[in-house]
C-alpha cells in the first residue's frame, strides 16, 4: 500500500512539474495576439472593405461606416483589451479565454485577408507583365479616353509586354545589334527610339523579377491550402484546439508574406520598364498626385480625394534616391496604394504627410527656398489641408535670380 501511495505521489507531481500553468498560456497568447495585430493594422486600414451600404469606406469614417475589415479588426482589439485588462488584474483563465476568443476572430479575418490578397497579387503581376492600359497612362500627350496620342510622341510607343522584351532585346536580336553597331554621329543617324535602350539593359532583370514574383504567388496559394486542409488531418473526434488555430493563422500570415514579396517584383517590373516616368520631378511644371480613388464590390471607383497639385522638384519630402510612392509615377496609380502596404504604412496618411503637407510649416519651406536664392515658392493648390501654411499662407518673397 506504501509503495502504490509512493507512486501515484510521483505520478501526480510529474503531472504538474509538466503541467502549463494558466498564467504562462495566457502569456504565450497575449504575446502572439499583439504581433498579429501588429502586422494587420495597416492591411485592414488600407484594405477596408464596403461599408454597411455596399460603398467603399472611408479611412476616417464614422462609426458603422468603418468598412468591415475595419470593423472586424475592432472587434478583434476589443476582444484583446478586454483579455488584456483581466490579465493585469490577476485573472489569468477569463484573461486566457478572452485571448482564445480574439484567436478565433483573427484566424477568419485573416482566412479572408490571405484570399484578397491572393487575388490582388495576381492583377498586379499580370498588370507589370502586360502593357499599361489606357487608364494608367499619366503621360499629357496621351488621350486616355481615345486610346491615341494627343500631341507628340507617347509612351505607348515605347511600351513592351514581357514576351516582346524578351524576343525582342535578348542577345543576337536585331535591336540589340543596333544597339552595339557603332557609328560616327551626326552623320550616321541613331537607327532606334533611344527610349528603347533601357529594355536590353534591364532584360535580365525584368525576367528575374517576373520569375521571382509567380515563384512567390505560387507559394502564398500553397500556404493557403496548407491552412485550409488542417482540419481533414483530425480525427473524427477531435475538434480545433488552439495549437492548431495557431498554426493556420501563421500559415496565413505566410500567404501574407508571400504576397508582398510577389507584390515587390511586380513593382521592381514598373520600375524598369517604365524609367522616364518620373522626370516630372525634374520639371517646373504643376502636377498632380495623391489621388484617393476607392472601389466597391461592383468595380465601380468612387474619387475620395481629387490630389494636389504642386511643383513637385520643391516639396521637401521628394528623395529620388528613395522615393516614396506617392511620388513614383512609374508605378500605376492604382497600384500605389499596394506600394504603400508593402512598408507597413497607410497610403491615405502617406497622402497627407507627403503630398498635402499637412505637417509642414509651408512658411519655413519657402523661406528656405528664398536663403537657396531659388526664385519660386512652393504653393499646394487648394492648401487648406496645411494646418500650418500652404496657399492661404503669405508666401515668403522670392529671391532676386542670380545675375
Amino acid at each position: 500500500m506504501k509503495k502504490i501511495i509512493i507512486s501515484l505521489t510521483l505520478i501526480f507531481g510529474f503531472q504538474s512539474l509538466f503541467a502549463e500553468p494558466i498564467m504562462s498560456k495566457a502569456y504565450q497568447k497575449r504575446v502572439e495576439l499583439l504581433g498579429y495585430l501588429r502586422t494587420l493594422e495597416p492591411i485592414v486600414k488600407n484594405y477596408r472593405g464596403n461599408d454597411k451600404d455596399g460603398k467603399p469606406a472611408l479611412l476616417k469614417a464614422e462609426a458603422g461606416k468603418e468598412g468591415e475589415r475595419m470593423k472586424h479588426y475592432s472587434e478583434i482589439k476589443k476582444l484583446f483589451q478586454e483579455g488584456l485588462t483581466d490579465y493585469f488584474e490577476g485573472d489569468y483563465s477569463n484573461s486566457y479565454r478572452r485571448f482564445l476568443e480574439a484567436q478565433v476572430d483573427t484566424e477568419q479575418l485573416l482566412e479572408e485577408i490571405s484570399e484578397f490578397y491572393i487575388e490582388g497579387t495576381a492583377e498586379i503581376l499580370k498588370a507589370a507583365v502586360f502593357i499599361k492600359e489606357a487608364k494608367d497612362y499619366e503621360d499629357p500627350a496621351f488621350d486616355a479616353k481615345e486610346g491615341n496620342k494627343k500631341v507628340g510622341d507617347s509612351l505607348k510607343d515605347v511600351d513592351r509586354e514581357l514576351v516582346d522584351i524578351s524576343v525582342e532585346y535578348g542577345r543576337g536580336s536585331k535591336n540589340v545589334g543596333e544597339f552595339r553597331e557603332n557609328r560616327e554621329a551626326p552623320y550616321v543617324s541613331r537607327q532606334y527610339d533611344s527610349k528603347e535602350y533601357h529594355f536590353a539593359t534591364n532584360k535580365y532583370a525584368i525576367e528575374q523579377n517576373t520569375e521571382a514574383g509567380y515563384k512567390a504567388l505560387g507559394q502564398a496559394k500553397k500556404a493557403r491550402i496548407e491552412a485550409l486542409k488542417i482540419e481533414r488531418n483530425l480525427e473524427r473526434h477531435q475538434k480545433l484546439q488552439p495549437v492548431h488555430r495557431k498554426f493556420r493563422i501563421e500559415k496565413y500570415m505566410d500567404v501574407i508574406a508571400r504576397c508582398r514579396d510577389a507584390r515587390e517584383a511586380a513593382i521592381n517590373l514598373f520600375r524598369l520598364k517604365y524609367p522616364y516616368d518620373n522626370y516630372y520631378l525634374q520639371k517646373d511644371d504643376k502636377t498632380t498626385l495623391g489621388r484617393v480613388v476607392l472601389t466597391d464590390a461592383k468595380g465601380e471607383e468612387t474619387v475620395a480625394d481629387k490630389g494636389k497639385s504642386m511643383n513637385y522638384r520643391l516639396n521637401p519630402h521628394v528623395w529620388p534616391k528613395n522615393i516614396n510612392p506617392v511620388y513614383d509615377r512609374r508605378i500605376p496609380e492604382r497600384y500605389r496604394r499596394d506600394a504603400t502596404d508593402l512598408l507597413g504604412k497607410v497610403y491615405e496618411e502617406e497622402v497627407e504627410e507627403n503630398v498635402q503637407l499637412k505637417f509642414t510649416d509651408m512658411n519655413h519651406v519657402n523661406s528656405d527656398l528664398k536663403r537657396q536664392l531659388i526664385n519660386e515658392t512652393l504653393v499646394v493648390e487648394d492648401g487648406k489641408d496645411s494646418p500650418k501654411g500652404g496657399a492661404d499662407s503669405k508666401p515668403a518673397t522670392p529671391a532676386p535670380a542670380k545675375q
